[in-house]
């Protein structure tokens, strides 16, 4: 399984929007943004249910180009099975 992120944008002053693709089959998703493109330092992590499909985050730094990536996840008893990484996607700031 590998996420997929729709157009990543920024709709509003200090606002970033994130929608994906809903999955079937899955937990839910874990979407991840960051000012740094290699996601090593900075990173907001943020989980979410499978029926949810979009999220908006807010305040983050205006004028400022922020990295976003997602990825679905499905729990069996108590462990969590993560899929792949989505492609990166990046949007600056209004």
């Amino acid at each position: 399984m590998t996420g997929s992120l729709k157009s990543v944008k920024s709709p509003a002053k200090s606002t970033l929007a994130i929608p994906w693709k809903k999955l079937r089959k899955v937990t839910g998703y874990q979407v991840q943004f960051c000012a740094k493109s290699n996601f090593k330092k900075g990173t907001i992590e943020r989980k979410f249910k499978q029926k949810v499909t979009k999220t908006k985050v807010r305040p983050v730094k205006s004028k400022k180009k922020y990295y976003v990536r997602m990825r679905p996840y499905t729990k069996s008893g108590s462990k969590t099975y993560y899929g792949k990484w989505s492609k990166v996607k990046s949007v600056k700031i209004k």
